[in-house]
């Protein structure tokens, strides 16, 4: 993982790598607080 969910990414780029990153823990059964 990148950082801790909850950064604020500079760039609309990174904006969806995180929720790429995201939508792999929900799939894993992670809980994850989407901002």
């Amino acid at each position: 993982l990148p950082e801790p969910l909850g950064f604020k990414p500079p760039s609309g780029r990174d904006v969806l790598l995180k929720n790429d990153v995201i939508a792999a823990l929900m799939s894993a059964g992670v809980p994850v607080e989407r901002g």
